[in-house]
This record gives C-alpha cells, sequence and structure tokens, in this order.
C-alpha cells in the first residue's frame, strides 16, 4: 500500500487523531487513567527513567556554621530503559463506499467517512493504551501478549501492596470493608507518607458495600436505618474511613469481539493525586513513519494517522500508529485490593 494525500495529508490527520485522543483521555469524559499516569512525548523510541521510592525521604539536619553539609541520596534509585513498543489500527474504506461517497457529495462525504475512520482507529489505539495503564496499575508488571510481541517484565511494586481481603465484600454478613480500607490507608501512609489522595472502585465493589451490614450500620449512626442505601451515602463513610477522593469507574472495550472491563471488577486501586506524575507515566514516542519525508510530520512523538490506497482490490484505508508505554517511577504509590 501506497500513502495516499489527496484529501488528507498526515500532517492534517496526525493533528486530528492528537486532539481526538486528548478529548478521549480528558478527566471531564468518560474518565481515564491518563489521569494518574499522564500522557508526555518524547522524541525517541525509549525511555529512559529513575524507578524509586519516594515514601519517606529521609530529613534533612541543621549544621554548625562552616560545617559540611549532611549527603542526600536513596539506595532506592534503579536507572531504567525501555523500548517503547509499537501499537496500531487500521481500516479499510472499501470499493463501494468510495463510489458512494464520491457520487453523492464528492470530496465533502470522503473527507467525513475519512475523519470517522481515523476517529475509530485512533479510539482503538487509545483504548488499547488505557488497558495497559490498567493491568500496570492493577499488577505492577507491564505484561503485553498480542501478535505474538510479549513482554513481562516487573516494576518493582513491594508485595504488601497487593491487599486481599479475609472476608470478602460479597458476604454481606461477613465483611468489615470499613475496618479493611482502615487498614490499606494506614500502611499506605506507612509506605509513602501520605495518605492516598484517590480511590477507584467498580460499580459491582459498590453495590457489594450497600449491602453490607457493616456499612448499613455505620449509616444508622447518621440517620433513621436506611430503606434504599445510595451512592453517595456509601462514599460519605467510605471518606470517614480514609479514603478522599472515591470514583466509580466501570470502562469497558472489545478485545477480540469480547467485552471487558478495563479495570477488573474484584479489585480497589488507592493511588496519588490525579493530574500528576507521582506515580508515573505514559510515554510516547516517535514512530518510523514520522521521520519519514513523504509524511511531512512537524512534531515527530506521539500518535501518527494517514490515509494509504491499495490497488486490488481497490480501497483507502486510515491507519494510526504510535510507540507508547505508560510506567510506574514510583510504583508504591499505588495499592491495589482485591474485595470481591
Amino acid at each position: 500500500m501506497q500513502l495516499w494525500t489527496e484529501i488528507f495529508d498526515p500532517e492534517e490527520l496526525s493533528a486530528f487523531a492528537r486532539k481526538s485522543l486528548m478529548e478521549k483521555e480528558s478527566q471531564e469524559a468518560k474518565g481515564s487513567l491518563a489521569a494518574f499516569l499522564p500522557d508526555e512525548t518524547v522524541d525517541d523510541t525509549s525511555v529512559r527513567f529513575y524507578r524509586t521510592d519516594n515514601g519517606l525521604p529521609e530529613a534533612a539536619t541543621y549544621r554548625a556554621w562552616d560545617a559540611e553539609s549532611s549527603i542526600g541520596g536513596s539506595d532506592n534509585v534503579e536507572r531504567v530503559t525501555i523500548d517503547l513498543p509499537p501499537v496500531s489500527r487500521k481500516e479499510r474504506i472499501g470499493e463501494l463506499d468510495s463510489i458512494l461517497a464520491a457520487s453523492n457529495s464528492g470530496e465533502l462525504a470522503q473527507k467525513k467517512s475519512i475523519l470517522k475512520v481515523i476517529e475509530r482507529v485512533t479510539r482503538a489505539v487509545s483504548d488499547r493504551v488505557e488497558l495497559a495503564r490498567a493491568s500496570l496499575i492493577q499488577t505492577g508488571r507491564i505484561q503485553i501478549n498480542d501478535l505474538g510481541f510479549k513482554v513481562n517484565a516487573d516494576m518493582g511494586r513491594r508485595a504488601g501492596n497487593s491487599k486481599t481481603v479475609a472476608n470478602l465484600w460479597s458476604d454481606a454478613a461477613a465483611a468489615t470493608p470499613l475496618q479493611d480500607i482502615e487498614a490499606w490507608v494506614t500502611d499506605y501512609i506507612a509506605v509513602n507518607g501520605v495518605p492516598p489522595e484517590n480511590a477507584i472502585i467498580s460499580r459491582t465493589a459498590m453495590a457489594a458495600l450497600k449491602r453490607s451490614e457493616e456499612v448499613r450500620s455505620a449509616l444508622v449512626g447518621t440517620l433513621a436505618t436506611p430503606s434504599i442505601v445510595t451512592d453517595s451515602m456509601v462514599i460519605s463513610i467510605l471518606q470517614e474511613a480514609g479514603l478522599r477522593n472515591i470514583q466509580t469507574y466501570d470502562r469497558r472495550l472489545n478485545v477480540g469481539g469480547t467485552t471487558r472491563h478495563f479495570v477488573d471488577q474484584d479489585s480497589v486501586l488507592l493511588l496519588p493525586a490525579a493530574g500528576t506524575s507521582e506515580l508515573g507515566r505514559t510515554v510516547w514516542g516517535r514512530t518510523a513513519e514520522a521521520t519519514a519525508p513523504e509524511y511531512a510530520i512537524s512534531e515527530a512523538p506521539g500518535i501518527l494517522a494517514a490515509t494509504l490506497k491499495q490497488d486490488d482490490p481497490y480501497g483507502i484505508w486510515g491507519r494510526a500508529n504510535a510507540v507508547v508505554l505508560p510506567i510506574l517511577e514510583n510504583p508504591d504509590a499505588s495499592m491495589v485490593a482485591k474485595v470481591l
């Protein structure tokens, strides 16, 4: 297939794809884990960073006049280099669609058809990256097994940051979710020096909390015995237990024709402040096409989009391509608990 630029050039389509990606991942949209692993571009095909334990830094010391300063540093800093893998998607605009577009409204119809395809393939890339973020936060590992490309790399999160409750929250009578949460927050503070700023919980786990006898008993202290327990009522109790900002996350995607959740329904995630790189980043690098003269891309790093022409059978393809990977620079700033 050859690059096809009769309607749009790669610079125009890449700008459209990048805007579409930014809108999809914004906190004003459905919500994205990019809030905790924010996007960053590098003009490279690999990322180098220092993986560290930023929990409780050693305090400085007073000194006598003319005395030497104490020396700071950390024994728990590791320099890491990771190659950024490619992720891409393409979709064909077939012979008949091309004929109908040309015969109805000419170039305007073709433009709309192409932009719809580019939006879909960009979303496909965005969803796969979001799935990589979710997997990384939940497991503390980079785990990819797509089309023969396999990665299984431990990012160094302490084993104690992966919890399993003694009594699953699905057991309304025996579960002690408020005690569980208080214990997690205490442990998080011991490791990081501050409590978690955010908690992500599934709709399934929220439903279990509404049935929990411990939660309903706690509500009795503020209200008459509730016949209906709402999300806001549960959230207020969870905040009293130590969770500051609580977000229900129930996004799904299609993987090989099967619908699945990004975040496991049986888990609760404890995370640092949103909109910061305290936990890590999502690094977007430079694709091979970005430096090709015929593509003429002014800003090489980031997602790239273009149209390609196929002669037999005739058709136009819309394609989005990126080299991208989420990373954990401070893995202990995340904590995951299995509750169901």
